[in-house]
């Protein structure tokens, strides 16, 4: 017997079994959509694009408002613009068609998320060039908002589908 085997021998096929519920009858279609429609659909690329998109504008007006130099503004968007505008690539690319199997799937968001990654730093990296005076601490604080409402979208996203699946059972 090697090391990674255990000497459970017929009773490891018992207790895997002990959990799951005997006779337990396949669903009918009706009934998975239904389970579906119940849960609600969870947090999507697209409702967090949308949430950075609008955290991007909300760092940038308070910018705006705490300074007057259009250097500052136009830094802050940029570096909200280095995160928003690759998600919204990558989530148009991964939601573009449905992936016939998991690995695929998978390759796809691991593709995708390279690319999004790429295009971030391509960006940065010509910040010096098309943003006129840049303003390093504006870009890094447009930037770390714009990516830290990825937890939010994810804390949001699920309150909205639990609230979701509670007013549809009521």
């Amino acid at each position: 017997m090697s090391k990674n085997q255990t000497d459970l021998g017929d009773d490891a096929a018992k207790a895997w079994g002990a959990d799951s519920e005997e006779g337990a009858a396949p669903w009918t279609a009706q009934q998975a959509q239904a389970w579906r429609a119940q849960q609600g659909k969870g947090v999507t690329a697209w409702s967090v694009v949308r949430m950075q998109f609008l955290a991007s504008f909300l760092v940038v007006g308070a910018i705006a408002l705490v300074s007057s130099r259009q250097s500052y503004v136009l830094s802050a968007l940029y570096g909200a613009m280095a995160v928003v505008i690759p998600n919204a690539a990558m989530a148009r690319g991964i939601s573009k068609r449905q992936a016939p199997n998991a690995e695929s799937a998978v390759a796809a968001v691991m593709l995708w998320e390279m690319v999004k990654v790429a295009a971030s730093v391509l960006l940065l990296m010509l910040a010096t060039r098309v943003v006129e005076n840049l303003s390093w601490p504006a870009l890094l604080a447009g930037l770390v908002v714009t990516l830290k409402v990825n937890w939010l979208a994810l804390a949001l996203g699920g309150q909205a589908s639990q609230s979701n699946a509670k007013s549809r059972t009521e």
